[in-house]
């Protein structure tokens, strides 16, 4: 509705980089839309080229919503189909007892005990590269024919880092007793829920609850119940989309 106001076309449909599920947050979406004439002909509500689309779109989108930037794609390019792969960060601090400030941005893993950081690099090492993540996501989509399981792992970062700002005025000894990760997760494409059920595998591996090395017979298994649980979509967030740099050359904010 923003954008039918905004360029005063009544039939444009906004298409997305991709579907996620409910729940999850976005720190990019590339869209496009489908105008019926070229940019420098765009009829706006007030003269200006679509710069001043920018300031229209936003003024009448929610608060959790902005567009940072509008340009001319070519018109054979797609937001959806044109992406060579994406990125998304998964959030989680493991500590005794949850905290009310991060409910809705990271998962909390109910632990006394530090996760293995280490051994969950080593089985996510196993997972890397074009293999078949059948166990990894709805597996009666699979065996339906609605989804393709062969996919392109290409990074899965852990990275164990400091506590966030928020947590500065509390007490040493709660602040020391927390430890916060984030998982990257890069990929040609993805499952549905992919990425919760690695997350929530590796984990089972962080808690010494499954050896690294049998990520590999999780894998080659090909069956839902052979992985671990999949963790709530609150902490998941796509971090990047990545196209073909010659369709931007002067816009490298949807590349990684």
């Amino acid at each position: 509705a923003a954008c039918r106001d905004a360029f005063a076309a009544p039939a444009l449909e906004l298409v997305g980089a991709g579907r996620t599920d409910a729940g999850v947050h976005a720190l990019i979406m590339p869209t496009h839309i489908d105008l019926p004439l070229t940019p420098h002909h765009i009829s706006l509500r007030r003269p200006g080229p679509l710069r001043g689309a920018l300031s229209i779109l936003n003024a009448v989108l929610p608060p959790d919503i902005r567009i940072t930037s509008l340009a001319a794609a070519p018109r054979d390019w797609h937001a959806q189909f044109s992406s060579e792969g994406k990125t998304y960060h998964y959030l989680v601090y493991a500590a005794a007892s949850p905290d009310p400030l991060l409910r809705r941005t990271h998962h909390h893993c109910a632990t006394r005990h530090e996760l293995d950081v280490p051994a969950m690099r080593e089985a996510a090492a196993l997972l890397l590269g074009v293999r078949d993540f059948t166990s990894f996501t709805n597996t009666d989509r699979v065996r339906a024919g609605r989804l393709k399981p062969i996919k392109n792992l290409q990074r899965l970062d852990i990275f164990d880092h400091p506590a966030p700002h928020l947590q500065a005025s509390q007490g040493e000894a709660t602040r020391s007793s927390r430890q916060f990760l984030t998982f990257a997760i890069e990929a040609d494409g993805f499952l549905y829920r992919m990425c919760r059920i690695l997350v929530g595998t590796l984990l089972e591996v962080g808690r010494g609850r499954m050896a690294p090395g049998e990520v590999a017979a999780v894998l080659a298994r090909r069956d839902r119940t052979a992985a671990g649980p999949c963790v709530p979509p609150h902490a998941l967030y796509l971090a990047s989309v990545r196209y073909n740099a010659a369709a931007f050359p002067d816009d490298d904010g949807m590349s990684s």
